[in-house]
């Protein structure tokens, strides 16, 4: 029998060179609050562009105001206190480019996404909260797709993968494989179907499904029917 142990959502939103701007303070203070609600934690250790040394809350803010951001985390507690605690990622791949590529054309024309991962440790979200968070991020983080799930006991949150040596070290050839596959979700590219499902217009028509609830604009709701 399968053991929960809590809930990810994941999101992504397509991006280029011309339309990467997202209001990462504004998005991290709803996330914040939203997991506040869900789990009655506080999570302002803050990792900031892969460093290391947390900052805090005011710090990181100061910074956003000042600087692109590539990524970010946040927890409660120090990541290396414990392997399963709540936490935010934030990560825009576009930007996580050398400063030399981003002169060229190339990167000019490229597609990527932005994604984030929110995981509520010991907390399992019921549909009316996934309505309710989905409407309200979309007006600041307005995604392509997206989905969420119950985390299995041994399972990463990042590559989903099960076993005692899930936590990825680094990415593999089926990480990349899976992260370019990503870059078509607008084309109808559905990598599989979770618990709730977050669908765009050409996913619904692919998928050709039925019971969707209508979220927002181009948004749409689509429950897995319990097996």
């Amino acid at each position: 029998m399968k053991k929960f142990i809590g809930s990810t959502i994941k999101l992504y939103k397509l991006v280029t060179e011309k339309n990467y701007q997202i209001s990462v303070e504004d998005l991290t203070k709803l996330l914040l609050e939203f997991v506040q609600k869900c789990t009655n934690e506080n999570l302002n250790q803050i990792y900031k562009n892969f460093n290391s040394n947390p900052l805090s809350l005011n710090k990181f803010y100061e910074f956003v105001n000042k600087n692109e951001v590539v990524e970010f985390s946040a927890y409660s507690r120090k990541i290396e206190n414990e392997k399963n605690q709540t936490f935010i990622n934030y990560g825009n791949s576009l930007l996580n480019r050398t400063g030399k590529y981003k002169k060229t054309t190339e990167y000019k024309n490229e597609i990527d996404f932005v994604d984030l991962i929110i995981y509520l440790d010991n907390y399992f979200i019921k549909e009316n909260e996934v309505v309710e968070f989905i409407k309200i991020i979309f007006q600041i983080f307005n995604f392509d797709y997206g989905y969420t799930f119950y985390l299995e006991k041994n399972q990463s949150c990042l590559n989903e993968r099960k076993g005692l040596f899930s936590i990825p070290t680094g990415n593999t050839e089926e990480d990349i494989e899976k992260r370019e596959k990503m870059k078509e979700i607008k084309n109808g590219y559905v990598p599989k179907i979770y618990k709730y499902n977050f669908l765009n217009n050409i996913q619904i028509k692919t998928l050709n499904i039925k019971n969707i609830v209508n979220i927002t604009n181009n948004l749409y709701l689509y429950i897995k029917e319990e097996e």
